[in-house]
């Protein structure tokens, strides 16, 4: 094995230079647990208004922020929900994006139905969109969805349309934000995916993935008929539209650029049927989002890395994002929305000193406003260093990462701290420098948090996401166990008091470091974890289909395409509960329609049966996301008396209290 060598990234110079004078506060759990203070902030389209979503005590109130006259100007108490969304559509109208996990009699299981709610600024009244449309097929995910705005004030929507006796089919629907009603607008078909519309609202680009098939298109219409623009054939969904050019001559999609590591770029194909590769790629980075406006035209993309980057269409977006990032250098600065006509701006910014805030940008002359910070009852005293930092894997692959250190200490080698290792879910996915709550919380707490953005992470390339394609239990595991001895063998951490806690993916890491290394952790804890991945695919294959796109993606990325009973079962922690030595805490919710409430079932009999220490926590009405304050804090609450019993075992003390500088 490679001897383990640790980078800490220089953005992070500035923060380990800082010594505490005092020891540092202890926040309530609750400020952790709970959802933020400001769940939501969106600016209107003329940027006079700001909506804010507030949450206390898992009550939620909307307020109108009128920017010219710097004063709240309408409220609204919230049913209790699951908020998914805010955006005004236009400035007399907010819409709310909710959920709630539901079922339907005649369908299997339980599934996440959700909506869009418009409120009437003037009047101060609600309407559910759609609502009353009966030719909605029953027991769909997805309502709420919002595609084109229309110069009359009403929005398109996408739905599935249809009796639960026939196969339904994906159209788009013409709802009126005032009364709620919808109509028929464009009707499609039974393998259409998504929609994209002209300015005027007629349906100009559509996709369509057939899985019988395994074929992917991309149509666009000329007034008169369909025209293919992409033909693939994939036994997985090749690709995907994700913005029309300004002129509604072409379309944009993200595509991997032919070099080593396999970083993408955002590619435009023209209705003639021409392509060619956009000058939005950077070196070293990934296209993470692109940006659009309500009707879905390109605005700019955001590029991964430990910070985010952007490119923009305008020049006065750009303006805006240069002018705010070197007012907050070395800094998390995340564009949330903007006024049509860019005279205001939203960011979300953290800076690494304090919570993460919500600041407004207005130009003419440039003026910029902390509206207001997530959590309130968190001071900058209690929020822990963040620092990004790369160490090597056992094969020479370099695996960035992500710090977090107890408030007023420096990072330095000998500090020995008990550690918590959180690797990501996804797996497509990777962390950042952010306000994590999780890992603040634990930080405040006195631990030492290591965020692995292990091989199979996204954001790093294609080369590197690939190399994870069937290493479930492999080298991405590996990658895992490398960070922890890197941290240890540096002296950052003490190896005796190392616990491993992750959710979905990585609450499977979780249950496998305990399986499969189970000298390196003295606690693993797994919310809403896949233990038993034979079990995971027959799910798949029962919800979605055999031939579907979907259980394809995930034979390949868990076993390299090799599915057989004997192989899944190999990397399948239920079967190794013998294995464990440190005891294990499950947390499921049993509206989870993600992961289901039964593969943590699956792993605590398990257990029981190879006598160990084991606790399975039930979560009622908790999803996959813990998307309510309720089920967040005990879950909260659950890792802290969890991780606090087995480490303070372990070192004959309380890590719970912050070390003293």
């Amino acid at each position: 094995m490679k001897l383990f060598s640790i980078v800490i990234n220089a953005m992070a110079a500035i923060c380990m230079s800082l010594a505490a004078s005092a020891q540092a506060p202890q926040p309530p759990i609750e400020a952790y647990g709970e959802l933020p203070s400001l769940v939501e902030a969106e600016v209107s389209p003329s940027g006079n208004r700001i909506a804010l979503l507030l949450q206390k005590n898992a009550s939620f109130v909307l307020r109108i922020y009128d920017a010219k006259e710097r004063a709240i100007t309408h409220q609204f108490g919230v049913e209790p929900m699951k908020v998914r969304g805010l955006f005004f559509s236009d400035d007399k109208h907010v819409i709310l994006q909710a959920s709630e996990t539901t079922q339907t009699w005649g369908f299997r299981g339980k599934y996440e139905y959700s909506a869009a709610i418009s409120i009437n600024l003037e009047n101060g009244k609600s309407k559910q969109l759609l609502s009353r449309e009966g030719s909605l097929y029953p027991a769909q995910s997805g309502i709420g969805r919002v595609i084109g705005r229309l110069a009359s004030g009403d929005l398109l929507m996408p739905a599935w349309v249809g009796s639960s006796r026939s196969q339904p089919h994906y159209d788009i629907l013409k709802a009126d934000p005032d009364s709620g009603h919808g109509r028929k607008h464009t009707r499609g078909f039974h393998d259409t995916i998504d929609w994209f519309v002209s300015t005027e609202g007629e349906a100009l680009v559509r996709e369509s993935y057939d899985d019988d098939k395994d074929k992917y298109v991309a149509e666009y219409h000329d007034g008169k008929n369909w025209n293919a623009l992409l033909d693939i054939d994939s036994a997985e969904l090749p690709v995907s539209i994700v913005a029309l050019t300004n002129d509604e001559k072409g379309a944009f999609f993200v595509s991997v650029r032919d070099d080593e590591e396999g970083f993408s770029a955002l590619s435009r194909i023209n209705f003639d049927g021409s392509t060619q590769e956009s000058t939005y790629a950077r070196e070293g980075a990934d296209i993470g989002a692109v940006l659009t406006d309500i009707n879905r035209r390109f605005v700019g993309v955001k590029y991964t890395g430990t910070l985010p980057a952007y490119d923009f269409a305008d020049d006065v977006l750009q303006e805006s994002y240069t002018f705010v990032s070197s007012t907050f250098p070395n800094t998390m600065i995340e564009l949330d929305s903007w006024a049509d006509d860019r005279s205001s701006m939203l960011y979300r910014v953290f800076d690494g000193f304090k919570v993460d805030f919500w600041l407004l940008h207005q130009r003419n002359p440039d003026k910029l406003t902390i509206l207001a910070y997530s959590r309130t009852d968190i001071p900058p005293e209690a929020v822990g260093q963040v620092f990004a930092a790369k160490y090597l894997a056992r094969d020479g692959l370099e695996i960035p990462a992500i710090l977090t250190i107890p408030p007023g200490t420096n990072l330095e080698a000998g500090m020995k701290l008990p550690m918590i290792v959180m690797p990501h879910g996804g797996p497509a996915a990777h962390d950042t420098y952010d306000f994590d709550w999780l890992a603040q919380f634990f930080a405040n707490r006195g631990y030492f948090v290591l965020q692995p953005n292990f091989r199979g992470s996204t954001g790093f390339g294609q080369a590197f996401e690939d190399a994870g394609q069937g290493e479930w239990a492999g080298k991405m595991q590996d990658d895992i166990t490398d960070g922890v001895n890197a941290m240890t063998s540096s002296g950052y951490a003490d190896p005796d008091r190392v616990c491993i806690i992750g959710a979905s993916y990585g609450g499977y890491a979780a249950l496998a470091g305990g399986a499969f290394t189970p000298d390196l952790y003295r606690c693993v804890a797994a919310i809403a974890p896949v233990a038993d991945l034979e079990k995971m695919l027959r799910t798949e294959s029962r919800d979605h289909g055999r031939d579907s796109w979907s259980v394809t993606y995930w034979e390949r990325i868990m076993a390299d395409g090799d599915a057989r009973r004997e192989k899944l079962r190999s990397i399948s922690p239920s079967e190794f509960a013998d294995s464990f030595k440190a005891p294990v805490l499950l947390i499921h919710g049993i509206d989870d329609t993600v992961v289901e409430y039964d593969q943590s079932r699956i792993m605590k009999r398990a257990l029981d049966r190879a006598g160990k220490d084991v606790d399975l926590v039930k979560l009622k009405g908790g999803d996959h996301w813990l998307s309510d304050s309720e089920t967040r804090l005990a879950t909260l609450q659950a890792l802290d008396a969890f991780v606090s019993e087995h480490l303070a075992q372990a070192a004959g003390s309380n890590p719970t209290t912050a070390p003293t500088p």
